[in-house]
């Protein structure tokens, strides 16, 4: 079964490049805000479901994304869990962390 992947990529018109790591971040019309991230030092898993190594190369894609939301004055909004950041979401469960966000 295949659970998806997602990419995000970067070039020299969105700024600098991290090659460590790829970020976006989403603000919705309500003021909330989601923060996903993919690549090394996150809490993600490449296509073969390992953690990523240092850098990501240009044709990388995550199986799992590290996402973080903030409310509208840019507070950390905690999980059921008590965390501040869900690691190791999976496609499906980032479309429910923005689907919730988008409704707040």
């Amino acid at each position: 079964m295949n659970s998806g992947s997602l990419k995000i990529k970067h070039t020299p018109s969105q700024g600098k490049v991290i090659p460590e790591h790829n970020q976006i971040q989403i603000v919705f019309p309500n003021g909330y805000s989601a923060s996903i991230v993919y690549g090394g030092a996150t809490y993600s898993t490449n296509l073969n479901g390992e953690r990523f190594l240092n850098a990501i190369a240009e044709t990388d894609r995550a199986s799992t994304v590290e996402i973080a939301v903030l409310d509208p004055q840019g507070e950390f909004v905690k999980f059921r869990d008590g965390e501040s950041v869900k690691g190791f979401a999976t496609l499906n469960d980032l479309l429910a962390i923005l689907n919730w966000v988008s409704t707040r």
